[in-house]
């Protein structure tokens, strides 16, 4: 097998993975899995109990701090580690003090834990600060945030490790498809001109065989 033959077989190769690809990444019911569930936040309020003899009631009072994830994207992939910022700000008070947890038993984390206390020494009154999670297990796993602000119950879809990056796969199939063909036109090039070679061939057979009755 020459090198022409040998670019041949690879290039049908890659058109074949290539249409592998294609499908795999514009069929979504094959890539679908279960419906993520929505997301939850549960805020925390504070008012006096119930008194009927007592004056009335004032507004419900909400916690000092403002407690919110920052909005990221809800599909990961196992074993990959991704970072989940949380922002910390006053609310309508003079300080706050606040103490952010993660319980997520399918992830790790790092860390699990931070307490926050506003304005800062800088004078500040706000504050991000970022955890590290990763996940453990595929399908559709619970992130649970938990401060005194409220709870924010957070569903991220988890596939399993591939060997090429999500965002690339959308990609690989067109760039297989246009260059296996690539890798076979030497083989190609060289069977036209055997062809062409072969009716030279022919056609001075004739000829001479034309002469010679003549």
């Amino acid at each position: 097998m020459n090198w022409r033959k040998a670019f041949a077989v690879v290039g049908v190769g890659l058109v074949s993975l290539g249409a592998v690809f294609i499908v795999s990444t514009t069929w979504p019911l094959q890539r679908a899995g279960p419906l993520r569930p929505p997301d939850r936040h549960i805020l925390t309020s504070y008012s006096h109990e119930y008194c009927p003899n007592c004056a009335p009631l004032p507004p419900r009072q909400f916690p000092a701090c403002e407690v919110a994830p920052a909005d990221t994207s809800r599909e990961v992939t196992v074993d990959t580690s991704f970072p989940l910022t949380m922002t910390i700000k006053l609310r309508d008070s003079a300080s706050c003090q606040d103490h952010v947890s993660i319980s997520a038993p399918t992830f790790n984390i790092k860390p699990d834990s931070q307490s926050f206390d506003l304005p800062d020494k800088e004078g500040r009154q706000s504050e991000t600060f970022t955890f590290l999670l990763e996940p453990q297990f595929d399908g559709n796993q619970l992130i649970s945030i938990n401060s005194d602000a409220g709870q924010y119950m957070m569903y991220y879809t988890v596939r399993p490790s591939e060997f090429v990056p999500s965002w690339m796969a959308p990609f690989i199939g067109p760039l297989l498809s246009v260059l296996g063909p690539t890798l076979t036109l030497p083989w190609w090039i060289e069977r036209r001109q055997r062809r062409r070679e072969q009716q030279n061939e022919k056609k001075k057979e004739i000829a001479n065989r034309g002469g010679r009755l003549h």
